[in-house]
């Protein structure tokens, strides 16, 4: 599963590139429990039943075991709902109408 899933071992972040980057190819996500991550697998979970992001402790033990738990099927199904998120709530196309109203508004 190590080849199917982005390991994110942060102290603090918020709404990180490489988080929306690794969503966005597909990976499932194994992550520390700071920043949106916990708002970003509670999203998943109201929009389609089930998540993409394991949150774990930052602790070397708790990533070895959720890796272990992670088969090559369910990081592919967790991939799979990561991609959907990306681009039904975060992709430019979603985006680009509300940059152009709010340019709109500016003129």
């Amino acid at each position: 599963s190590g080849d199917h899933s982005y390991l994110v071992n942060n102290l603090a972040t918020y709404n990180s590139n490489s988080v929306m980057e690794a969503m966005a190819s597909g990976l499932a996500l194994v992550a520390t429990d700071v920043g949106n991550h916990r708002e970003l697998r509670d999203a998943q979970i109201k929009a389609y039943g089930d998540t993409g992001i394991v949150l774990v402790e930052r602790d070397v033990n708790a990533f070895a075991a959720a890796l272990r738990a992670l088969t090559p099927k369910r990081a592919h199904e967790m991939g799979q709902i990561n991609r959907a998120e990306i681009e039904e709530r975060w992709s430019w196309t979603r985006w680009a109408p509300e940059y152009r109203r709010f340019l709109e508004m500016a003129l």
